[in-house]
């Protein structure tokens, strides 16, 4: 009999290696030395599917759709910048949707210039090798972000990165189970425990929960699974790139109810097609269930209604069912992170099991996006770890976004600005200038402003240059104040240091206020700190997205350009003009920005521009540790200041708690 002699002690353990699972252990790795994953080495997971659709939210709110931009972004990322690639091709979504259906109706009321509405003839023309035969009442849409993903090597590309970021896999079956007032985690020869336990086995999370820890899975009451129906056909000679993704919902005049469908490339040769049932007639208790459904019933539906849309699909291949789960509505319709279970010991330690509750069809298109946001957010701080923000694409709501920076708006015609998760003061933050300076042709705003930012003193110096070339192309001028942190003031040699204002000690609201109601350009050297990593190099090497002036980084320049230039389009669609400092990444931006009629103008600086610094960087990207006690301490000094100067726009306040 093998005994187990100890328990081992870890941070934090994931159990599943899906790509929910595997991204989260990647960002948990960056954080913390000591993770533990477990995956089961059979894949049974959904998981090991051979394909899965990615899209953009185009017929969902705003939040959604940038949410869905973001995750797309992450998996265009991973797979450029790993050194293990996974099958990630793009050949574009079509949307089709009879008259009057929820679907048609959601892409009726679009905005989105990126979405477009097609004739059937037109349709036919796009895509002249497939052959289509839909009702007489379909609509048709079309957009180029539709890719074709494997999960299972996302998967593994995953688990590689974060085994070399220290994090350990463990290749085995995991149970949960409770031991003397403590939960644990048993996998073959080892018992595991933990903090934070996080629960990412997609469908599996409520039987495996339930088997281990009855007593703890009533939370999990509100989870139902459904098996939809999975049928891969032969695509009939028709070229792999020209096979669209479709996504639809169909009225057919033989059946009282709406088919809703999918279908995308699997390879050169396959098709796969997933069809809805009728209303929870595909319920099943747990996932080992599914294969008792009515199999032949499916078949038949099958049979009769793809050949309808179009005679490419035949010769059926093979037929079963992709299990997958879903939440109640009324419980949670918007967050995918819940914290659901936790147990108090009777040595008053806290442990919490994190699992996800809802499918949403996403967890392959957002894997890498929950299992950053789960990794950066304080579990014991929130239940909810992500929240849907409402962001609007215009002045009239409560805030918008720019890039990872929102605008809070704390008073009619002022704004807030709050560093997100690009808090580098870089191109996209920088467009924001041309937003304001559009309110002032606008007559929005009036007189001379002051643009108050909390940073470094690098950060007031970038600004004096962008400063100077709006103040000529726009006749743009404000005063500027920079907050700068006492910890990072820099000695100047011989330079001349900015003119700055030292608070000693910790200075009251009023005192700030105060000391800022007749200030013109300057840096109010605030005291403060903020806890920064030693491997801050490493950690931006890492990161590819939080690229800066001074890296001269072709493939991460590339990024940057598609990211900003898609974001400027979507979420500032006014702004025609972005300001770059002349330097050699910026040339090489410059380079892989395709120019066109709706693509911003570039402009340059001469070589003055001063690039902002590592330690900079080091303080805000790599810390974001700012409490919540300091955020409300700023906005509390931002609206005494505006009581005193009704002109000023505050913009600045760098926080992490999102």
């Amino acid at each position: 009999m093998h005994v187990i002699k100890s328990i081992i002690a870890r941070s934090k353990i994931i159990i599943g290696g899906g790509p929910v699972g595997s991204a989260a252990a990647v960002e948990l790795s960056k954080r913390c030395r000591d993770v533990m994953l477990a995956h089961d080495p059979k894949d049974l997971g959904s998981h090991n599917d051979e394909s899965r659709l990615v899209r953009l939210a185009v017929e969902e709110d705003v939040a959604s759709y940038h949410r869905s931009r973001a995750a797309i972004d992450m998996l265009l990322d991973r797979n450029q910048f790993s050194e293990t690639s996974f099958m990630l091709s793009k050949p574009g979504v079509l949307f089709v949707a009879s008259e009057g259906t929820p679907l048609a109706q959601k892409l009726k009321a679009s905005s989105y210039q990126d979405l477009h509405q097609l004739s059937e003839a037109e349709l036919q023309a796009l895509y002249p090798e497939f052959k289509f035969s839909f009702p007489d009442n379909t609509l048709f849409w079309v957009h180029e972000d539709g890719y074709v993903v494997n999960p299972a090597e996302l998967s593994n590309t995953n688990r590689l990165l974060a085994q070399q970021r220290g994090c350990e896999i463990v290749s085995a079956n995991a149970e949960v189970m409770m031991r003397d007032a403590k939960l644990l985690v048993g996998v073959e020869g080892g018992l595991y425990s933990a903090p934070d336990i996080f629960m990412l086995t997609g469908s599996r999370n409520k039987e495996i929960l339930q088997s281990s820890l009855p007593e703890l899975s009533g939370d999990l009451s509100t989870v139902s699974l459904t098996a939809i129906s999975t049928r891969r056909y032969s695509s009939g000679g028709t070229s792999y790139p020209l096979m669209p993704i479709m996504v639809g919902e169909i009225k057919h005049d033989t059946y009282p109810h709406i088919f809703d469908f999918s279908t995308m490339p699997e390879s050169t040769s396959l098709v796969k097609t997933r069809l809805s049932g009728f209303g929870d007639s595909e319920v099943i208790p747990c996932a080992d269930h599914h294969i008792a459904m009515d199999n032949d019933g499916m078949k038949m539906l099958y049979d009769e209604f793809f050949p309808s849309i179009s005679p490419a699909f035949h010769t059926p291949i093979d037929f079963n069912r992709c299990v997958t789960y879903r939440n109640s509505a009324q419980h949670n319709p918007v967050d995918y992170f819940n914290v659901n279970l936790t147990t108090q010991s009777r040595h008053a330690t806290t442990q919490r099991i994190f699992t996800t509750l809802g499918c949403f069809g996403v967890h392959v298109r957002y894997g890498l996006l929950m299992g950053k946001k789960l990794a950066r957010t304080n579990p014991g701080a929130m239940r909810n770890i992500i929240v849907s923000s409402k962001e609007s694409s215009s002045l009239s709501g409560q805030g918008i976004k720019v890039g990872g920076t929102s605008l809070k708006k704390i008073r009619p015609q002022f704004f807030l600005k709050m560093e997100g998760e690009n808090p580098t003061g870089s191109l996209i933050d920088r467009s924001i200038f041309h937003f304001f300076s559009k309110l002032v042709k606008k007559d929005v705003l009036s007189e001379r402003p002051t643009l108050i930012t909390y940073g470094s003193v690098e950060l007031f110096e970038s600004i004096q240059k962008i400063k100077a070339l709006l103040a000529k192309d726009y006749d743009l001028d404000f005063n500027v104040i920079v907050v700068v942190p006492k910890a990072w003031e820099r000695p100047y040699g011989d330079q001349q240091t900015p003119p700055g204002l030292n608070l000693g000690g910790r200075p009251t609201i009023p005192e700030v206020a105060r000391k800022l109601r007749n200030v013109g350009d300057a840096c109010l050297f605030y005291p403060g700190s903020i806890v920064c990593s030693q491997n801050f190099s490493k950690y931006l090497s890492r990161e590819k997205g939080l690229v800066h002036f001074d890296l001269v980084d072709a493939d991460s320049l590339q990024f940057l350009a598609k990211s900003l230039r898609d974001e400027l389009k979507t979420q500032l669609p006014e702004v025609t003009d972005v300001v770059l400092p002349e330097s050699d990444s910026a040339l090489a931006l410059r380079n892989n920005f395709s120019f066109s009629s709706s693509t911003p103008r570039i402009h340059f600086f001469a070589k003055s521009f001063l690039p902002l610094t590592t330690s900079y960087y080091q303080s805000v990207c790599d810390g974001l540790r700012q409490s919540p006690d300091d955020m409300v301490e700023l906005e509390g000094a931002a609206s005494k200041i505006l009581s005193k100067n009704p002109k000023a726009i505050i913009a600045g306040v760098a926080s992490g708690k999102r």
